[in-house]
């Protein structure tokens, strides 16, 4: 039976004798994958995706500005009251992209998409919007009986994009995704689970409801993605 999704509403430097430690407890090391700079608009998708798929949490928040919003697919909002709220934040993405990359059941995140060119945006305090098309986001996973589990979002997505108030160390202006709105769409009159072949499935879903599954992932994955079929 499927269970309902809970989301909350609030949402070297040691100079002794003649030698340098590199164990020195005041100078740490430095991160094993440093933060990520789009020092070009341009240079911001092909960056995400990177963060994407490597499932890299600290690079993936690096590409945005704190004051970061996830507006989800208004069918999905209304399909699902109270399970998928219309917008969140960063703490919120995070926390979901975090359980993603930290759940050993996914085994592999592919994204494929085509990123158009820079035009204005409507967003008060953004310097652009990108719309990205032909979004094809797949996540393999597994359920809690080892079965395979693909899940998939396709469509079109768009990112209102800010300029950082600092520069990198060559000057060039720092670019972040200040909103991201959702427009894959789940396909129309298919039920939400495919079988394949008997050995899997492939759940067709939107990328707001992927990052819900795994806001709160828990339990038996066919029966929390929103829209899955009631066993």
């Amino acid at each position: 039976m499927k269970r309902r999704l809970s989301l909350p509403v609030a949402l070297c430097a040691l100079a002794l004798f003649s030698s340098c430690s590199d164990d020195d407890p005041a100078r740490p090391d430095p991160p094993l994958h440093p933060p990520l700079q789009a020092a070009s608009w341009e240079d911001l998708c092909p960056l995400f995706r990177l963060a994407m798929t490597s499932e890299n949490p600290a690079r993936y928040d690096s590409l945005f500005s704190r004051d970061f919003n996830f507006v989800f697919y208004p069918d999905d909002v209304l399909q699902y009251p109270g399970e998928i709220p219309p917008v969140w934040g960063l703490a919120e993405e995070m926390e979901s992209f975090s359980n993603m990359a930290a759940d050993t059941s996914v085994f592999d995140v592919a994204l494929a998409w085509s990123p158009g060119d820079l035009g204005p945006s409507t967003i008060p305090g953004c310097d652009g919007r990108l719309v990205i098309h032909d979004v094809r986001l797949t996540i393999e996973t597994s359920d809690d009986l080892g079965r395979k589990l693909t899940l998939v979002a396709e469509g079109e997505a768009s990112f209102d994009l800010k300029k950082a108030p600092w520069t990198t160390a060559q000057g060039d202006t720092v670019w972040k995704i200040a909103r991201w709105e959702d427009r894959t769409v789940a396909f129309r009159g298919i039920p939400g689970l495919l079988p394949n072949a008997g050995l899997s499935a492939i759940e067709q879903s939107t990328w707001g409801r992927i990052k819900v599954l795994f806001f709160n992932r828990k339990g038996d994955l066919r029966s929390e993605v929103p829209g899955s079929i009631e066993e």
